[in-house]
């Protein structure tokens, strides 16, 4: 369940207004985001005061009476100062017993002028007091996995920094290729950018070129060439990412997802769901959802329920029999890549 405290974007926005809470309570698993919050808030400080007013410090490497009192001091040149102190063991119950009571008094009165950002781990203990004292104040900021709108969001952020927009198609592409991957996602959003050139628009032809280069990329076409029934561009891809060492394992996994996907799209389908509901139903864009459906049209369903079982068996000869992964593989891709009528029979 979501946090009910602010969200990354909400701090970023009251920041970049000048206008900062006075503390602040960062944690959750989604690492990425909070350091690439945590440069962004840093950057709304004046460039030319920010090393006189911005300040980073490892919890239990300070006394943390030193830090406040840093914070409590009056910014030079700059409308607030910012002081971040990382401490995974801050909610866990681990935490020191005098740090804790410093900060719970500092927050019951913070620096007019200062903002403090505690930075936590992944697991917090919400029943702790200073977690309960943040979440009462509502400046608990949960870093969780992001869903496909705010990755949209953070997309369209990145492009328009770079002075461009996405197209819808581009937009819709990269956030389906970077499957929850932040870090992923703003450095193909940044490389379309560049490799638009004066065009104030990025289009689908940009962000293909940029993202095709890429590990990421590579498994994406790989898993959509063999939904197409395409073995020869599948093999080429296949042989790309195992050469460059990706593991069998994940391909394995990425390849038996697809068909999921297909076989849950023809149920639905046969349910009399529209493309646009099966896009819905299974969380995939709009563009994804059309193209899964064209592959689709290769399987009818007990061609698909075999084509599962079969990618299931591969995963067991991954892991037990001691084959080549690559023969493994490539017998998997001309398995799903044969014509319909010539799919079923084939065991290994």
């Amino acid at each position: 369940m979501k946090s009910q405290g602010l969200t990354p974007g909400k701090v970023l926005a009251r920041a970049r207004e000048g206008r900062p809470e006075p503390f602040y309570l960062f944690y959750g698993p989604e690492r990425y985001l909070v350091r690439l919050v945590l440069e962004r808030l840093a950057g709304c400080l004046p460039e030319e005061v920010r090393a006189f007013n911005c300040l980073f410090a490892e919890g239990g490497q300070r006394p943390v009476a030193e830090l406040l009192g840093w914070i409590s001091t009056f910014p030079v040149g700059a409308p607030w100062r910012l002081l971040v102190v990382r401490d995974e063991e801050l909610l866990t119950g681990r935490s020191r017993r005098e740090d804790e009571e410093a900060y719970l008094n500092y927050l019951a009165r913070p620096a007019p002028a200062g903002c403090l950002v505690l930075v936590a781990g992944a697991e917090v203990d919400t029943a702790g007091r200073l977690y309960r004292a943040a979440a009462a104040a509502g400046r608990t900021v949960a870093f969780e996995a992001l869903e496909a709108g705010e990755m949209r969001r953070w997309a369209r952020e990145e492009a328009s920094a770079y002075g461009k927009s996405l197209r819808p198609d581009a937009l819709a592409y990269l956030v389906s290729v970077a499957e929850g991957d932040l870090s992923f996602l703003l450095g193909s959003v940044a490389k379309a950018c560049l490799y638009a050139g004066e065009a104030n628009e990025v289009d689908l032809a940009a962000v293909r070129e940029v993202v095709s280069a890429t590990p990421q990329g590579t498994i994406f076409n790989l898993v959509d060439a063999a939904g197409e029934g395409d073995a020869a561009r599948a093999l080429v891809l296949l042989r790309r990412l195992l050469d460059g060492g990706e593991a069998p394992l994940r391909l394995s996994y990425l390849l038996t997802r697809q068909v999921r996907l297909l076989l849950w799209a023809r149920l639905l389908v046969a349910e009399g769901r529209s493309s646009a509901e099966v896009g819905r139903q299974l969380g995939l864009p709009g563009f994804v959802a059309e193209r899964l459906l064209r592959q689709m049209q290769r399987f009818d369903t007990d061609r698909l329920e075999e084509a599962l079982e079969e990618l299931l068996a591969v995963d067991v000869r991954l892991k037990s029999t001691g084959r080549d992964p690559r023969a493994v593989l490539e017998e998997a891709i001309w398995f799903l890549c044969r014509p319909a009528r010539g799919l079923a029979g084939h065991r290994g």
